[in-house]
């Protein structure tokens, strides 16, 4: 079972160590898929099968590349980020009937 890595500001650091915790990583820089799914603890075709129906972090599309923006990812987390599991149930069923 693969470990879900916290969220820290190391987390996020580029690979090669640049960016001081003071200054963070620059949230422009982009990620591949093996990066994200390092970030997220997901397994690659779950990220690629979050990307086809669209409720995964944003994306951008170079050519055939596929690379997701920092900011995008740390959002994507953000907004599923809950307290309690009966707090994702009641904004599941609230989507649901907007719909």
């Amino acid at each position: 079972m693969r470990r879900l890595h916290l969220l820290t500001t190391a987390a996020f650091a580029p690979p090669d160590g640049r960016g001081s915790p003071r200054s963070g990583p620059d949230p422009d820089s982009l990620l591949s898929e093996a990066q994200t799914c390092e970030l997220t603890g997901l397994a690659p075709r779950t990220l690629q099968r979050k990307r086809l129906d669209g409720t995964g972090p944003r994306f951008a599309k170079l050519g055939r590349i596929v690379r997701y923006r920092r900011a995008d990812v740390a959002a994507w987390i953000a907004a599923n980020t809950h307290a309690s599991t009966s707090a994702v149930t009641v904004a599941a069923q609230a989507a649901g009937s907007a719909a």
